[in-house]
């Protein structure tokens, strides 16, 4: 402070002013009329102080917000469907093949069940065909010898005939049935892919971080996210703030940012061409993402991204408001022994605070600038540290998580009958019943149907056992052929030679075919068996109420109605869901929920990442865990290719009216009771090996004529008290420290 002092009083009040003039306006020798000059929220001060000129980074640094997540592998449909079961809940292992979830394209299930139908037939038919035709070459054979010894040539030649016939027929009915079960086949495919029941498998082994809401409906949307799986052995870096298209910093020089108090170099998350050019065509575009060199990342971890257009390399500078031009001139004010030394300076590049400078002044030299705010008087000494920057929160709307789920259809279209209101379940608990309303007479053809077919059965059975009989009765006497006394007896040749094998061969005919007619008896009386069974539902009373009852397939909770009593539902339509909690595992999962005050939005941070540490307190109890699921994000897509195709998916929002929902898993048991008036805290920022400082630190000054706002800190070099140009993260939550971006190190020393 006595040194300012000093040499202030070696200069004029009227050099001050030129200089402070010329510095803020680059005023030259042409006589340019004055500006006027802008008020700033600091007191004026007609002082000018004195910096160091030292090296620096001199560029403009961008900066983004990042955070480390893992690499996620949604699981989804290509088309809209309904979902008809999902087999994992938040926080499971998974491995890469396993069923998710099962869910219904279209309203096909009729047809692709009929197609089946067809396809088991084929089979049965080929079986049939195969087992009727040896037998019959069988007969055919020893019908040949017969008449061979009955000196029949012709005869004979016939039978050889009847067998190749024979065995060309069933080449044919065998392709021809190969043909037909290529066709069903074919048209089973096309109908799983618009229509009919599809199991959707794990593309990737890991743990499941997102499960679609089906609470209050099951539809699926075209792409959406039933499901998404995260790897955490395989991490990179996700930033908010700006997407694929929006990115502007892929030609920059320098990127990076800090891991472990030590820089590290990033790198955009490289996709394909054809996923670039997909993306932006759809205009469904991913966060931006980077990968790092050299560096652990942890999941949930935030970071600050940096960026800056030119090589991020240390040269001599001095800040802006120590130039003074004139003309295409550049000059500063040294102090020396001699007094202030005007000194012309060669320039380079400018990032809006501070000049590189390329000649005329080194390293250590005393370079005036002014100073147009009151230097603190009364200050105490902070010096800045690398620490861990937070913002906490904490939300006291806590449950025990049930994040496995029963959805409820309804077989038939009709009336809803409610028996319950929501809440807790049991197994085999009623759940709500529906009233059909198909026609009596409906039911009664599909009765009939059934009665029909079973009529046809039994005499196609009697005819069998008639028949079968017969050829039991010739296999039952035995060979009666005799050589020595029927051998030039044609007649008696075709009686009694081979008859038992004749008989025995037709009865191996005779039983295929009734196998056959006996599994297609039982398919199709399947069939009509469950549509009169279908078209029953509802039809009768029970109570006074409709007999088409649905209970409860497991024990939880039904948190929503979708229907009123006595509303209309229709066939295959969603009813509701239980939730059910997890099995009695080690660790307890539990559902956070975070919601805005006075209409107003929550803050993006006022959500736990997967990753993060969490502890809920009450009365002196403390438990800890870690968030392992969020909330969906529609307008937050997943680009990646699967099955050679570029595609995007998104993960639908909880449809529960609650801005903020994320899963955490507490280490140990903890009870429903245990959340009541618990609080749960979490870090919805913490940046670790950054410089913190209190907001004391932190000066702002505006200019009134442009509106903008420089940051700045007071910081004392070799015991002169320096101003300097800070860029810091604006805060959206209230805090006690700011995050200093750029402009001071650790070590510095600062006025607060």
């Amino acid at each position: 402070m006595m040194r300012r002092k000093r040499f202030k009083n070696r200069i004029s009040h009227i050099l001050i002013a030129a200089t402070m003039v010329s510095s803020l306006f680059g005023l030259n020798g042409c006589g340019n009329a004055a500006v006027a000059v802008p008020e700033l929220k600091d007191p004026l001060s007609d002082t000018v102080s004195i910096r160091t000129a030292d090296e620096r980074i001199v560029g403009n640094i961008s900066t983004l917000m990042g955070t480390v997540v893992p690499k996620s592998y949604p699981v989804y449909s290509r088309k809209n469907a309904s979902v008809k079961e999902i087999l994992v809940g938040v926080g499971d292992r998974v491995e890469e093949g396993d069923t998710i979830a099962v869910i219904t394209l279209g309203n096909g299930t009729e047809e692709g069940n009929r197609i089946r139908a067809e396809l088991a037939s084929l089979d049965r038919e080929k079986t049939m065909n195969n087992a009727v035709t040896e037998a019959e070459i069988e007969r055919l054979e020893y019908e040949q010898k017969v008449e061979e010894a009955a000196g029949d040539e012709g005869a004979a030649a016939e039978k050889a005939n009847a067998i190749r016939i024979a065995e060309e027929n069933l080449r044919y009915e065998n392709a021809l049935n190969d043909s037909q079960r290529s066709s069903a086949n074919t048209g089973l495919k096309n109908l799983n892919d618009s229509s009919g029941t599809v199991k959707l498998t794990a593309a990737h082994s890991g743990y499941v971080t997102f499960v679609k809401d089906v609470t209050r409906e099951n539809i699926l949307g075209q792409y959406e996210n039933v499901a998404v799986i995260s790897d955490y052995d395989d991490l990179y870096i996700e930033t908010d703030e700006v997407n694929l298209k929006d990115y502007k910093y892929k030609d920059y020089k320098s990127k990076w940012t800090t891991i472990g108090g030590r820089e590290a170099e990033l790198k955009e998350y490289e996709y394909t061409n054809e996923e670039t050019a997909f993306s932006l065509s759809v205009e469904k575009n991913p966060p931006m993402a980077f990968s790092v060199k050299g560096a652990v990342l942890t999941p949930g971890a935030d970071l600050v991204l940096y960026f800056m257009e030119e090589e991020k390399i240390p040269c001599l500078a001095v800040g802006n408001d120590s130039i003074i031009r004139e003309g295409s001139d550049a000059f500063v004010y040294i102090e020396n022994e001699n007094g202030n030394v005007k000194t012309k300076v060669e320039t380079g590049r400018n990032d809006g605070l501070y000049t590189e400078i390329l000649s005329g002044i080194s390293k250590g030299d005393k370079v005036i600038y002014t100073n147009r705010a009151v230097t603190p008087k009364n200050y105490s000494i902070f010096e800045a540290k690398k620490a861990t920057y937070t913002e906490a929160c904490e939300t006291d709307m806590l449950s025990i998580a049930n994040p496995y789920y029963d959805i409820y259809t309804t077989d038939c279209d009709g009336v809803y009958q409610k028996v319950r209101a929501e809440g807790d379940v049991e197994k085999g608990d009623e759940l709500f019943r529906v009233e059909s309303s198909v026609k009596s007479s409906d039911v009664e053809a599909a009765r009939l149907a059934i009665a029909n077919l079973d009529n046809a059965r039994n005499k196609e059975v009697k005819d069998y056992d008639a028949r079968k009989a017969e050829l039991q009765e010739i296999i039952n006497r035995g060979d009666r052929y005799n050589p020595e006394t029927m051998a030039s007896d044609t007649d008696a040749i075709h009686e009694y030679m081979y008859s038992t094998e004749i008989a025995a061969a037709s009865l191996k005919m005779l039983e295929a075919e009734e196998v056959f007619n006996a599994a297609e008896y039982a398919a199709e009386r399947k069939l009509l068996v469950d549509e009169y069974n279908r078209l029953k539902k509802g039809t009768g009373k029970a109570d006074g109420l409709s007999n088409y009852i649905v209970t409860a397939k497991e024990g939880g909770t039904v948190s929503y109605l979708k229907y009123k009593n006595e509303e209309r539902v229709e066939k295959n339509g969603f009813v509701m869901t239980v939730e059910k909690p997890g099995s009695d595992e080690e660790n307890t999962r539990i559902l956070a929920l975070v919601t805005g005050k006075a209409g107003l939005s929550v803050s993006p941070i006022m959500s736990a990442k997967p990753g993060n540490e969490v502890v809920i307190t009450k009365n002196g109890r403390k438990w800890k865990g870690r968030c392992i699921g969020k909330n969906g994000e529609e307008r937050k897509y997943m680009l990646f290719t699967r099955d050679g195709k570029p595609c995007t998916t998104f993960s639908k929002p909880f449809s529960r009216n609650i801005e903020k929902q994320f899963y955490v898993e507490i280490d140990g048991r903890v009870s429903g009771e245990d959340l009541e008036g618990a609080r749960l805290s979490f870090n919805g920022m913490e940046i670790r090996d950054v410089i913190s400082v209190p907001n004391s630190v932190i000066r702002t000054e505006t200019d009134q004529l442009t509106g903008t706002e420089k940051n700045y800190v007071w910081k004392m070099v070799e015991g002169d008290v320096v101003k300097e140009y800070v860029k810091i993260y604006k805060t959206r939550t209230n805090v006690e420290e700011t995050l200093v971006l750029c402009g001071i190190e650790a070590g510095d020393r600062l006025l607060k």
